[in-house]
């Protein structure tokens, strides 16, 4: 009572593997921040932004009239590639744009094992596959296995789902940001990583969605540690209570609208 409800949606990024005492809503409650809000955890281990859209989306009107403030994390490194699989360790729902709408299609088995015999391997030749990812130059590898084409298909798909985001909470009224997580290639790397890290910056931008980035707070901890990437990493290459409590300045800056600026990158 009396308390803001905060609801953050995500992957096990936002779940989090630690015990709950060290997971957001734990370090929520021991923050400045403990008396006034409470977090409810919508974070599910494996989910792809396609899932994370889904369940904000099943969830949100339960909420709305305590107007709570709404997080997304979003881990930069997979969870736009989860968007177009039809199976990860289980079978997955699939959204599809179709003439700028979002089409359901609902998981095809109900087990792995029903899906792989539905859709078993299609591999011509271990001997190509191995030529082509070990010896093949990065950009001839690309074009022969269709990377790009595919790339442009997560990114469709990917803004289609962030603007639905953004115009289903703005339709509710409800404070919103995001907050990129980072595995250990992506903050490990000096500028914007890979195809993700751009894309989402320029499409949130171009949204209006306000985020934070855990990179940002990690860059900063490690200038000052020395301590190399893995060592934020080692619950199963996911934060442990240590890392979880250098993340959680990013959730800091969102909750006092310090957010990331509105043009440039990660100095």
């Amino acid at each position: 009572a009396g308390e803001r409800l905060v609801l953050l949606y995500g992957d096990s990024f936002a779940r989090c593997l630690t015990e709950r005492a060290d997971a957001w809503e734990g370090l929520l409650e021991r923050s400045a921040l403990g008396p006034t809000h409470h977090l409810l955890n919508y974070g599910v281990g494996g989910y792809g932004l396609d899932q994370i859209e889904l369940l904000l989306d099943a969830t949100i009107e339960r909420h709305a009239a305590r107007k709570p403030l709404v997080i997304v994390g979003i881990l930069v490194d997979d969870d736009l590639d989860r968007t177009v699989l039809a199976l990860r360790n289980f079978p997955k729902p699939r959204l599809e744009l179709v003439d700028d709408e979002l089409v359901l299609h609902p998981p095809e088995a109900r087990t792995a094992a029903e899906f792989a015999a539905a859709h078993p391997p299609t591999i011509r030749s271990y001997a190509w596959r191995h030529f082509l990812h070990f010896y093949l130059p990065t950009r001839a590898r690309w074009a022969l296995a269709g990377e790009e084409a595919r790339r442009e298909e997560k990114r469709v798909l990917c803004r289609a789902l962030l603007a639905r985001i953004e115009r289903r909470l703005t339709e509710l009224q409800l404070e919103h940001f995001v907050v990129l997580f980072h595995a250990e290639k992506s903050m490990a790397t000096d500028g914007p990583y890979s195809w993700q890290e751009p894309f989402l910056y320029a499409t949130l931008r171009e949204l209006g969605l306000s985020f934070v980035s855990a990179k940002r707070a990690l860059r900063e901890d490690i200038a000052l540690t020395g301590l190399a990437p893995e060592a934020y990493l080692p619950l199963e290459r996911h934060h442990d209570a240590r890392g979880n409590a250098v993340v959680f300045r990013a959730f800091e800056r969102g909750f006092a609208g310090e957010f990331e600026p509105t043009d440039g990158y990660l100095p």
